[in-house]
């Protein structure tokens, strides 16, 4: 009578609702017409299990939609069975994404590898080539030398690069010599790339000697060596942990030894620098750290000091110390106060505040103010307020925000003379320095401050105001005034360290950045330079970000303050005025970000001796095929697909060429426009004062369709996803709409998503660190 009972009980909860009732059977979910039903089933039979999983995930193979088709490729590398090994081999070669061909040659890898290789040789021709040597590459072909060297004759770009790929994963002795010839003769750089990668995965000592040979030669190129040093790091990292010092001391060896220039010592410095850091574990930090520090001398000291500070310790700390005081390079003591920080030692602080005080060089001063806001100590507090006093307007600024930045509020009343300051340079930078203090000590200094009669001034006050008080109020005094007589006495500042310490623990949980990328925009002001060649407006206007437009000469009148973003349209010109506002803003800590021909009008005019045009160019135009560069740079991450191939378009010998290579850092690069037209950087970013400025050589007005012919619905939407950045949940919902029906509907509704992704990763990293 009990069980029975009890088996009734059970029965009836089995029926309720929520999370006592029952599962759906995967087998059924997965034909169902809701994607996300769909999907959930292919996740589900992956990772628990289905007696008829092989089936079920072979036909999700075949869905209508790509990211299922994708997610089952992955899974039957855990849940497949010979007879998907057809399925996944066609896949492999002609599926509509390049994420989908690697997820099926991996499972083929996993399931059963003689037989994939049988089927995807019977590709291995006509338009097929490239494709299945790059699935025989994944899969793994020991026997395809003689296959994959065939290949290094086509006239195909795609399948010589996939041949140098196929000889070097055979594992053929005879690969390294190969791959030498290729990195070191062919005009096409992107095949040079290839076969350093390719070395890198041959992983023997000769591909090794191979590698650092090359980088120590005259006259390699930035987009080459860096993929250079990559190749070095990768093939030390795929070497068991023992056999990694072998690596270190080729390595070291190397760089005591020299390269044939200038130019090579300073790639082999930056070398050492990364095979010494923490997150790599293959030399030690020690050994680099002496290489470099003894044999340093007589070579680029901007890449040595910069390694060192990456590496650490007293010795590094101390060469570095000595650099920043008395190298006879401006722009090395420069790059020396950024290491002196990046090793986080103590005495830093100490070390900035000498040189601040010292250095005849208006930009070493003013770079060394910046630093004392990002290392606070009583020695650079100290050193900040008396460079308010300075003579040089850009230090002001530096020392007025770091002060700010280091919440001093000692030094209230010497921001408070400034604002009485002739300059309206000087004036708006103690506003900008009292507005980051936000004591109620600031508050009556800055509404008096809104009746300045510059513009920046009385922007920055108002901004000031209303974030530290969460008042809306327009630009009046009096009615702050009246605010102010009202609530001074019970109004409550928000405890800045707590909520920092608050934000740094949500970030050490997950990444908010990947939820909504764009989000990052929200309550900060957008200013976009209007021109007759550009619309980045219209890339902000379909992702709902909230902007203004301004005009040339009409800059002052943008509302422009420390906590704005400013897009420069192509060609970005600029008056004198605009210029220095912009200057000024950059410094305060604004982000600008340019575009195309606007890094001659623009960032040259604004910023001179960063950046400069690529020369020799004439009339370079043309779709190119970019890549994120490999490094660890915080501004890339979450940016990107793993996989990304973005496609940039170029209009005119605008290319931007770094003038300082310690300074500028490159995110986004091109072989194939290095091999067009000598030079390949596609976006850099460097910092001045407390802000950033980031420049794209793509032309936003043609990124995208505009100068695509695409004859399928398919083709479209493969090229949105792989060359545009957008998201699988996005095209579904263009697809619904027919925007891939037509290449003029495409071209309207799909704008490029991969440089407004790196663009909010910027303002993203830097509201987290304000």
């Amino acid at each position: 009578m009990k069980r029975s009972i009890l088996v009734l009980v059970v029965a009836n909860v089995l029926t309720l609702p929520g999370v006592f009732a029952q599962e759906k059977d995967p087998a059924v979910q997965i034909k169902m017409k809701n994607v996300s039903e769909r999907l959930d089933a292919v996740s589900r039979i992956v990772d628990r299990g289905h007696a008829k999983a092989p089936v079920l995930l072979r036909r999700a193979c075949g869905d209508d939609d790509w990211e299922v088709v994708e997610r089952a490729a992955q899974g039957l590398a855990k849940r497949g069975n010979d007879k998907c090994i057809k399925t996944l081999a066609k896949l492999a070669v002609s599926g509509p994404l390049a994420t989908i061909r690697l997820a099926a040659a991996t499972s083929l890898r996993e399931l059963n590898r003689e037989e994939a290789v049988k089927l995807l040789l019977k590709k291995l021709k006509g338009k097929s080539t490239a494709r299945a040597a790059e699935a025989l590459v994944v899969v793994g072909y020991p026997k395809g030398w003689k296959r994959f060297k065939k290949l290094l004759k086509s006239k195909s770009a795609l399948e010589r690069q996939s041949g140098i790929r196929g000889l070097a994963a055979t594992s053929d002795p005879r690969a390294p010599a190969t791959l030498a010839n290729f990195l070191s003769k062919d005009g096409d750089i992107t095949a040079r790339a290839a076969a350093a990668r390719g070395l890198a995965q041959c992983g023997t000592n000769e591909a090794l000697a191979i590698l650092l040979d090359r980088l120590a030669q005259k006259n390699v190129k930035l987009v080459m060596e860096r993929r250079l040093i990559e190749a070095i790091l990768e093939l030390a990292k795929n070497r068991e942990s023992a056999e990694r010092s072998t690596v270190a001391t080729r390595c070291l060896e190397a760089f005591k030894k020299g390269g044939k220039n200038a130019k090579a010592n300073a790639a082999l410095a930056r070398l050492l620098g990364r095979i010494g850091g923490k997150d790599l574990g293959i030399a030690d930090r020690d050994s680099c750290v002496s290489a470099l520090v003894e044999n340093g001398k007589g070579r680029p000291q901007g890449p040595i000091v910069s390694s060192l500070g990456r590496l650490g310790g007293t010795p590094a700390f101390d060469y570095i110390c000595t650099v920043a005081e008395s190298d006879s390079n401006p722009k090395v003591r420069l790059l020396a106060l950024r290491a002196l920080v990046a090793t986080g030692e103590a005495k830093a602080g100490a070390a900035v505040a000498k040189v601040l005080k010292s250095d005849d060089n208006a930009m070493v001063r003013e770079e060394a103010a910046t630093l004392c806001g990002e290392f606070v100590s009583e020695e650079t507090r100290a050193a900040a307020k008396e460079s308010l006093a300075d003579s040089s307007w850009p230090v002001v600024l530096a020392a007025a925000v770091s002060l700010g930045k280091a919440q001093d509020a000692a030094a209230i009343p010497e921001l408070v003379k400034l604002l009485e300051n002739d300059s309206y340079l000087i004036r708006a930078a103690a506003a900008a320095g009292l507005g980051r203090i936000a004591r109620k000590a600031t508050v009556t200094p800055l509404i008096s401050a809104l009746s300045d009669k510059d513009l920046l001034v009385r922007d920055t006050a108002l901004d000031y105001l209303q974030r530290m008080t969460r008042e809306n109020l327009p630009a009046n005094v009096r009615r702050w005034q009246k605010w102010w007589e009202t609530g001074k006495t019970s109004f409550k500042f928000v405890d800045k360290v707590a909520a920092r310490r608050r934000e740094k623990e949500v970030d050490e949980k997950y990444d908010r950045f990947g939820e909504n990328p764009y989000g990052s925009f929200k309550g900060i002001r957008v200013i976009v330079l209007a021109q007759s060649r550009d619309k980045m407006e219209d890339s902000l206007e379909v992702l709902g970000i909230k902007h203004v437009i301004t005009q040339t000469g009409k800059v002052f009148e943008s509302g422009l303050q420390p906590n704005a973003v400013f897009f420069a349209n192509c060609p970005g010109v600029l008056t004198d005025d605009d210029s220095e506002r912009l200057s000024w803003f950059v410094r305060s800590g604004g982000y600008l970000f340019a575009t195309c021909v606007a890094v001659s009008n623009t960032v040259m005019k604004t910023f001179p001796g960063m950046i400069a045009r690529a020369p020799g160019l004439g009339n370079g135009a043309g779709p190119v095929d970019s890549f994120p560069v490999l490094t660890q740079s915080p501004f890339l991450r979450g940016v990107f697909d793993r996989h990304a191939r973005l496609r940039y378009q170029v209009a005119g010998n605008q290319l931007p060429v770094p003038s300082d290579e310690d300074r500028v850092h490159v995110l986004v690069d091109s072989t194939d426009a290095t091999t067009r037209w000598g030079a390949g950087s596609m976006a850099s970013w460097f910092k001045i004062g407390h802000g950033v400025v980031v420049d794209s050589a793509n032309h936003f007005v043609l990124q995208g369709f505009v100068n695509e012919r695409m004859k399928t619905s398919d083709e479209r939407k493969s090229y949105a996803i792989e060359r545009l950045g957008i998201k699988f949940r996005e095209i579904r919902k263009l697809d619904k709409k027919g925007v891939f029906d037509s290449q003029t509907k495409a071209a309207k509704a799909c704008h490029d998503r991969t440089m407004m992704r790196l663009v909010a990763r910027f303002v993203y990293d830097r509201r987290r660190a304000d």
